[in-house]
């Protein structure tokens, strides 16, 4: 994900750069195109699916977002560089036991996906270290929902997931390699809880992730939980 290249996160700001050059736009406006762009096609992809969705834009103004793609058609390039960047993405989560191959692809087959923070979330700091594994924790429910309140940068809220999920996916699967090596060799100080075990404050308890389900673990020594934790 950290690579150069157009299909990574730098090469995609890249770009966006060499776009505004090429029709003599700014960097902030070039932005604010493809974000209005890019808003509206996940809009209208949201539309076409099952899901409930509570769109802050008007049907008028989702069309008129979508024909900043026939304007600028490098946008589409833009976006497809997004996806790739995506799917590494979701390649890491998935070795680092966030999600299955499964629920990656359920999410990856949402080709117009982009994070839906909104200004209201980010002025209460609600990003995402608030959600768990993340803002499209969709292995609970794969909820696919839009939203009443205005969308923030999405370039933004692009880094913001790229850089969380490889950084959760990273540290669980450090945690997972050092549960299962304490499972190994301390066999008597481990002891797995059911996913709906009520846990007390007293207990020393780890959360982590495999293949995509929520394990529980209590160790018996408090000090086991130190090394998950510093």
């Amino acid at each position: 994900v950290a690579e150069d290249g157009k299909d990574s996160w730098s090469g995609l700001v890249h770009s966006l750069s060499d776009v505004a050059k090429k029709y003599d736009l700014t960097f902030d406006e070039i932005n604010s195109y493809a974000q209005q762009a890019f808003v509206a096609d996940r809009l209208k992809g949201l539309a076409k699916s099952k899901a409930s969705v509570h769109s802050h834009m008007t049907p008028a103004q989702i069309e008129a977002g979508v024909k900043f793609f026939d304007m600028i058609p490098e946008l589409r390039d833009i976006q497809k560089s997004w996806n790739q960047v995506r799917k590494n993405a979701m390649d890491i989560a998935v070795a680092g036991g966030l999600y299955s191959e499964e629920q990656a692809k359920e999410l990856l087959d949402i080709m117009d996906y982009v994070p839906f923070y909104r200004i209201e979330q980010l002025a209460q700091n609600a990003g995402p270290k608030e959600y768990g594994r993340g803002l499209i924790d969709f292995a609970k429910g794969f909820k696919l929902k839009g939203g009443e309140q205005e969308v923030a940068n999405i370039f933004d809220n692009m880094e913001r997931w790229t850089s969380y999920t490889v950084a959760r996916a990273v540290k669980n699967r450090t945690a997972l390699n050092l549960y299962n090596t304490d499972k190994e060799l301390f066999p008597d100080e481990v002891k797995d809880l059911r996913q709906d075990e009520t846990v007390h404050k007293e207990q020393n308890t780890i959360d982590i992730w495999e293949n995509g389900q929520r394990k529980k673990a209590e160790f018996k020594d408090p000090l086991f939980i130190h090394a998950f934790t510093g």
